[in-house]
């Protein structure tokens, strides 16, 4: 019987470390203003007008968004602004490294260009469940949640903006092809 119960605590600790070890807790960067998770990356790039910049930046929401036009909340080539409301799945592993999908991350992507230069800041990250698991504004999530699935969802919005963040860089540093 000692050796049954034995072999059951090391089982269910085995399965717990595992679950846990894909969503350890992390440090993202927090906005001192806002006290939000936010993202932000810039670059100059020589060569590009401020013209140039905004409309590679919207070749870059088509490319990477089905529907564009229903992610843009707000776009002005004047001011070199566009700013968006983009979705993402939110995935978990179970103990047993099922993944599934845990709701979605909403989050809001400013994108500011002048000449020679962009900026991209990912921010205001909401999380809303499948059923009644809403935790809302992940920069509020520690609040009574389960240490596991916050961080999960802290680390699905870590790997979202830093893929996003690389996919724009990589397509502005890209020269256009001409044809």
């Amino acid at each position: 019987m000692k050796k049954l119960f034995t072999i059951a605590v090391i089982a269910t600790t085995l399965l717990s470390s595992c679950a846990t070890s894909k969503c350890d807790y992390m440090v993202v960067p927090y906005d001192k203003s806002t006290g939000k998770i936010s993202y932000t990356y810039s670059e100059s790039i020589q060569g590009l007008s401020k013209n140039d910049l905004y409309n590679k930046l919207n070749i870059w929401i088509t490319k990477t968004y089905k529907n564009p036009k229903s992610v843009i909340q707000y776009s002005d080539k004047e001011s070199g602004l566009i700013v968006t409301k983009s979705a993402a799945d939110v995935k978990i592993a179970d103990r047993f490294g099922y993944v599934t999908i845990y709701g979605s991350l909403i989050f809001t992507i400013q994108l500011n260009c002048k000449d020679g230069k962009y900026r991209a800041i990912i921010t205001d990250f909401y999380h809303i469940g499948d059923k009644n698991d809403d935790y809302g504004s992940i920069h509020e999530l520690e609040k009574g949640q389960s240490k596991y699935n916050y961080n999960c969802v802290i680390r699905s919005a870590d790997i979202e903006a830093k893929q996003l963040i690389e996919s724009l860089r990589k397509f502005i540093n890209t020269p256009e092809q001409s044809f």
